[in-house]
Order: C-alpha cells, then sequence, then structure tokens
C-alpha cells in the first residue's frame, strides 16, 4: 500500500489495471459498422451536407444566369430605353410675326367728382352699360340752390335799377357815372347767379361717354371730396391691343395688316383685327416698335389689362421642316434631336469587342463560367445585337441570321444625337432650319435617359397625345 503514494497521495492504477466498462446489452463486436450500412441514404449526414452545397450552388448559378440574361438583352452595353418617336414633318407656312401684347380700352376712366358733397343718389347699377351724359351719381345741393335763390332777386333788383338810371339820365337828372355804377352791379350779380348754377350742375355726376361700368366704390349719405373714385367707366368695343415687335420688323408692318390673338381666358378662341397705329419712335431701351391693333369685340369677351398672343399676318410663305418641340434638347454647346437609326456593321463588331473586353476584364465570375453562363461567346459576343453570324438585318442578315436575327433586329434601334438649328415655334411644333430632313424619325419623349448611339425600343405612343400649348408669359 505505501508503494502506491506518492507524497501522501495514492497513485493512479496502471492502464493494464484498470478495470473496464461493461459493454450495453446486447451490443457485440463488428456491429457498429453493420448498423451504420443498414441506415437509410437520407438520414446520413454527408448526403444532407452535400445536397445544401448543391443547392447554395443552384442558387447562386440562377443569379448570375439572370444577370446575364440582362447583359444579353443590352447586347453587353448599356440598358435599352423606351422611348416615343414620330417623323418630322414638311409644311407650308405663311408669313407671321408673334408678340406679347396687352389689352386696353378704346377710353377708360375713373368717375369723380370736381366738388365736394353728400351722395343723395345713385342711378346706376354695378356692371351695368351706360350712355355719354347719363346721370351716375347727385349730390347734395339745397345749400347751392338757396344761394343761388337770394343772387337771383338780388340780380333782378340790380336790373330794375339799371333800367331806371336809364331812364332818368336821358333827363338829365343822374350822372353818367351813376348808370355804369348800376350796370356794373347787375353784371356782377348775373355772373354770380351763374357760378352757383355751374356748382349745382357739377353736383350731378354724368357718365363722359358709353361703355361698360364697373363696381360703385361710394354709398348713400357717404361724403366725397374732390377726386374721389366713384365708378370705372370703359369702352371696350372696339378695343385696343399694344404690343412690341423687334425694330428689323419695322420695314415689313404697316397699318392694315391683320392680326390674330389669343387670350390667356379664351385659349380655344382665336380674335382678328388688324393694326391701326404704329409708333413712330424707336424705343432706345429694347430697341423696339410698339404697334397698337383694333379689335371689334362685338361681345365684349375681351377686357382691358388682359395679357394677349399676338400674330402678325404678313404676304408671302415658306416651306419648313417640323418636329415637336418636345423633341428639342438644349444645352450649353446647342440644340440636339435625337435620330432614330440602326447600327451599321462595323458598329455592331465594335460593340461585340467593347462588350467581349468589358468581360474578360471583370473576370466573366467563377460561378458563371463554371455552368456555362457568362463566358460563352454564342451570349456575350453580341448575339443581343444580331450576332456576327446573323449579320445586320438591314445588310442581308436576314437570310444568314433567319428567325433569330429577325427577332433582334428591333434591338439595333440606337438614338443618333444630331445638332440642329431652330428656327420659328408654332403651337407645339418648331422649325428645324438645319440638321434635320422630312421624313426622319425623332425621338420625343424619354431623351434625359439617351446617350449618343444609345439602344433604344420604340413605345407606340404619342407624346403630344392631349398636350396644349401654354403661352409664354412676359
Amino acid at each position: 500500500m505505501s508503494d502506491r503514494i506518492i507524497e501522501g497521495r495514492p497513485k493512479l492504477p496502471a492502464p493494464e489495471e484498470r478495470p473496464a466498462l461493461p459493454a450495453p446489452e446486447g451490443y457485440q463486436e463488428g456491429m457498429a459498422g453493420e448498423q451504420d450500412e443498414a441506415r437509410p441514404w437520407w438520414r446520413r449526414q454527408m448526403v444532407w451536407l452535400a445536397l445544401a452545397i448543391l443547392l447554395v450552388l443552384a442558387l447562386l448559378a440562377a443569379f448570375c444566369s439572370s444577370g446575364g440574361g440582362e447583359e444579353e438583352e443590352g447586347g453587353g452595353g448599356p440598358p435599352v430605353a423606351s422611348v416615343s418617336a414620330t417623323e418630322a414633318q414638311q409644311q407650308v407656312w405663311t408669313q407671321e410675326l408673334t408678340a406679347i401684347g396687352t389689352l386696353e380700352a378704346i377710353q377708360g376712366v375713373k368717375v369723380t367728382t370736381e366738388v365736394e358733397g353728400l351722395v343723395t343718389a345713385i342711378a346706376f347699377r354695378n356692371g351695368s352699360t351706360a350712355s355719354a351724359g347719363e346721370t351716375l351719381v347727385r349730390l347734395d345741393t339745397t345749400t347751392e340752390r338757396a344761394e343761388q335763390a337770394a343772387l337771383i332777386a338780388q340780380r333782378d333788383r340790380a336790373r330794375l335799377a339799371y333800367e331806371r338810371a336809364l331812364r332818368l339820365i336821358e333827363r338829365g337828372a343822374i350822372a353818367e357815372a351813376e348808370v355804369e355804377e348800376a350796370k356794373a352791379e347787375w353784371q356782377d350779380l348775373v355772373a354770380q347767379v351763374r357760378q352757383v348754377g355751374t356748382v349745382i350742375e357739377k353736383k350731378r355726376i354724368d357718365a363722359p361717354f358709353s361703355g361698360q361700368l364697373g363696381i360703385r366704390q361710394v354709398s348713400l349719405g357717404e361724403y366725397i371730396s374732390p377726386g374721389t373714385p366713384i365708378v370705372t367707366l370703359q369702352q371696350i368695343a372696339p378695343i385696343y391691343v399694344n404690343f412690341e415687335l423687334p425694330e428689323n420688323t419695322f420695314p415689313r408692318i404697316r397699318p392694315g395688316l391683320e392680326v390674330e390673338l389669343t387670350a390667356g381666358a379664351f385659349a380655344r378662341r382665336t380674335f382678328s383685327g388688324r393694326i391701326t397705329a404704329i409708333n413712330p419712335e424707336i424705343s432706345q431701351e429694347s430697341r423696339s416698335v410698339t404697334v397698337q391693333a383694333t379689335v371689334s369685340n362685338r361681345d365684349r369677351a375681351l377686357r382691358p389689362g388682359m395679357f394677349a398672343d399676338v400674330t402678325v399676318n404678313l404676304p408671302g410663305q415658306r416651306t419648313v421642316v417640323l418636329v415637336p418641340t418636345t423633341a428639342i434638347t438644349r444645352n450649353a454647346y446647342g440644340d440636339i434631336v435625337y435620330v432614330v437609326d440602326r447600327l451599321t456593321p462595323q458598329e455592331i463588331r465594335e460593340q461585340q469587342q467593347q462588350a467581349q473586353q468589358q468581360q474578360e476584364e471583370e473576370g466573366g465570375g467563377f460561378l458563371s463560367r463554371l455552368f456555362g453562363g457568362g463566358g460563352g461567346d454564342s451570349k456575350s459576343g453580341g448575339g443581343s445585337e444580331g450576332g456576327a453570324s446573323g449579320g445586320d438585318p438591314g445588310e442581308g442578315g436576314g437570310e444568314g441570321g433567319g428567325a433569330q436575327g429577325q427577332q433582334q433586329a428591333p434591338k439595333q434601334l440606337i438614338a443618333r444625337s444630331v445638332f440642329v438649328e431652330v428656327g420659328e415655334t408654332r403651337g407645339l411644333y418648331t422649325e428645324i432650319t438645319k440638321g434635320i430632313r422630312p421624313g426622319m424619325r425623332v425621338v420625343t419623349a424619354g431623351q434625359l435617359k439617351l446617350d449618343d448611339k444609345a439602344p433604344i425600343r420604340i413605345v407606340e405612343r404619342d407624346a403630344l397625345e392631349g398636350a396644349e400649348r401654354e403661352p409664354d408669359r412676359p
């Protein structure tokens, strides 16, 4: 027992001296391998681990193949943009000048009074029509009439005194100076009666001309002073429209030329008139000439102060090329119009080379190459643009490419940027003086996402459907 104690602690038994544990009931040597083989395959851990790995690889392959499909649709380049397009038109336009005008009444005043007084009667209705000389407002005249009656009595007495002096001077009973004094007194009283009568007349406020009345600004019993506005009066049938034209148009305009105008309140209606006056002086500030036209305005639809879009019709015609105004893109370098075109065989080869080079630089992706979805020449080599084997449908590629080449043909549409020179704008269309020919298809909507030679897909939708011209405000 002492040999098993080391430094006061029991010594562990040797391995060969340790007792073996009892085996479980029914266990025999060699049965472990047999039980593992007898277990079903779907309950084995290695099988489930392999299935999980295959599932992850399949999901990654599907993701890579979907990304590759997008590249195939775009030909390995930029995405295809959906745009609207229409053809450039050729039309014959009459010569005309356009300007911004303002409507002005033939006659227009704010009716007021010259004398002070109390309003005793208002003889008009708001917004009614008044004739020249029609009484509009009456002021209190009781004081003036009493004063006038007293002066009339003094005037009559002075006239009798003057007549008596004339009879006496014939007899030599009075001096001639007394006769002249009696005459002067009588004439003075006559003038005073007339003066008071004028004040009474001024307290009856009449319409100075025929026209349209506005809204009254006084009330019964109100005391008004000289200059107080009572109501506006406008003669609007006919009516003037004043507008300005550049000085270089001065030799081309003359009185009698026909004008057409539209007002903001009547966007779908056109009014006609003629030029009646041209200012002989050119403005030094704006270098423009002021022109005045007269419009009949029989129904009194136009009112003073309205904005007017004026068109002066000049003799002569010209042929123009038109595109929708929405087709023009303006930037710091000029005006651009995107024209619908097709890729040339040389451009197709260049795009294929660029796409292949880009895929080589990016490596194509391990999983794409593993599953054959990203590195194949048949997909990434420009097959979306018709393919080298199919050729350009516009260059005889229909025979070599077969049905695939015909299906790929719409994807070869591109938008080419063309710098243009813009002329006159009428309504929803703008004249193109240089850069566009009649019949060329131009992009009318979707230009913001386009670059030069960008692939496009044309949507059968009119960009101008339901559009209306909005006049330029001054």
